[in-house]
């Protein structure tokens, strides 16, 4: 299935069932990584799932795709701070954009933990944006980061209490 498919299927699909089957064919291709993936249109879509999607199964499996995309590429944290734009890169925008609310929503997933497995994933996607070289750490921070990292920190497996402690460390950093 190309990628132009999944990614149609996915910001409209016919039904639920069909947009987890394409998000599921998404992630297995992230995980293959074959052919040029297109991160810049990718990764926004995943995003706004994550913001807007009343469905846990789609958040979760967007959240799992967004962790392959940072594992895979590492610059792609920026695209969690600022808004996607179809400008050319290389014009310079002076006015003040509206804040992404990709890393809110992480957090507010998180502080709502209805579901471990999403809590797990979005505590993965806010540590892998904090920790990198040259990461997002502050906007993490302002997003509620460390409130997100901590508040249930008892209650985290400890695999996802090292990654709330890792979080908090790059978060402390910056």
């Amino acid at each position: 299935m190309s990628l132009s498919t999944l990614l149609s299927g996915i910001a409209n699909p016919p039904s639920l069932a069909h947009q987890l089957s394409y998000l599921q064919n998404l992630n297995l291709q992230l995980t293959i990584g074959h052919g040029p993936l297109r991160l810049g249109e990718v990764t926004p879509l995943l995003l706004s799932l994550l913001t807007t999607s009343p469905s846990p199964e789609a958040v979760l499996l967007a959240t799992r795709g967004l962790n392959t995309i940072l594992d895979l590429n590492p610059r792609a944290a920026d695209l969690f701070v600022t808004q996607p734009h179809h400008h050319h890169h290389h014009q310079q925008q002076q006015q003040q954009q509206p804040p992404n609310p990709a890393l809110p929503a992480l957090c507010e997933k998180l502080l709502a933990i209805e579901d471990i497995d999403i809590a797990e994933q979005c505590m993965k996607c806010l540590s892998l944006v904090a920790g990198r070289e040259g990461g997002q750490a502050r906007a993490v921070l302002e997003a509620g980061g460390m409130t997100a990292a901590t508040l249930y920190f008892d209650f985290f497996p400890l695999h996802i209490q090292r990654l709330a402690l890792k979080t908090c460390v790059a978060l402390c950093a910056c």
